[in-house]
């Protein structure tokens, strides 16, 4: 536990609907969104993928390693627009819904097929890229290239890297992912803190939109990062000290105070 010489621990919660009055200036949201830097190409890979959940498609790049009699395939092939891929002297295989694992089956099947001894080797070499869409600044959107290994937070965090004065007023606790007509909240800043939270690997014909900073609470004592930080509904005290990275060993868990005005 805590040693004997434990110092006093204050932490002050103050609502923004109270200390923090909605002062967000739209003329210059809209000046900001005029030199709103836009980076297309946003390829972030932070994980490798799974060969029996990752669906292949059109533009994936596959690497094939054949031999059988005299023939040998040592080629990069890219699955077409209709989610073919022709491999030469073996055949076509429409790879739609199919699992990297499911091809790699549907490929032996081909080759047992037409030949009695061989030997294959296959890899994802490029994973295919697409676009989203990214609105709320100022009513304008944004297509970003993306590939699924990208999740919500890696394309917010690198838009933000180039866009630090915009993101002043722009939430990254209440970011807004419309897929199939699901609407869901990415808490982009709570999982960058304690990886923790929902934050999927982006899709294709996924919608992100970005919504203004609202209310603040602020934190103060014996903690990691002192500071204000963005309220979000049901938000609890555990939840804010993890966000504020943490108690640290002089805090004294007995004596916590908040202050509501």
């Amino acid at each position: 536990m805590f040693s004997k010489y434990i110092f006093k621990f204050f932490i002050f919660i103050l609502l923004n609907i109270f200390l923090y009055p909605n002062t967000i200036d739209l003329n210059k949201l809209k000046d900001y969104s005029k030199n709103f830097k836009h980076m297309n190409n946003s390829q972030i890979i932070n994980a490798s993928i799974d060969n029996a959940s990752y669906l292949l498609g059109s533009g994936d790049r596959i690497a094939i390693n054949f031999s059988a009699n005299d023939i040998i395939l040592n080629n990069i092939l890219t699955v077409s627009h209709s989610n073919d891929l022709i491999i030469p002297n073996i055949g076509m295989i429409n790879i739609k819904g199919m699992t990297v694992e499911g091809f790699i089956r549907s490929l032996n099947d081909l080759c047992k097929k037409k030949f009695d001894i061989y030997e294959l080797n296959i890899t994802l070499t490029e994973l295919r890229k697409f676009n989203v869409v990214v609105s709320g600044i100022n009513n304008s959107s944004y297509h970003y290239s993306v590939t699924h290994l990208t999740r919500v937070s890696d394309l917010i965090n690198n838009i933000k890297k180039t866009n630090l004065d915009f993101f002043d007023k722009i939430s990254e606790r209440n970011i807004t992912l419309k897929r199939n007509g699901i609407i869901s909240n990415i808490d982009v800043l709570m999982y960058n803190s304690i990886l923790s939270g929902y934050n999927p690997y982006l899709l294709e014909n996924d919608l992100i939109v970005l919504n203004k900073k609202e209310m603040f609470y602020e934190i103060v004592g014996e903690v990691k990062n002192p500071g204000a930080y963005e309220y979000v509904n049901l938000e609890t005290l555990k939840d804010a000290l993890e966000l504020s990275g943490g108690l640290l060993k002089s805090a004294d868990v007995n004596a916590i105070s908040i202050l509501r005005k």
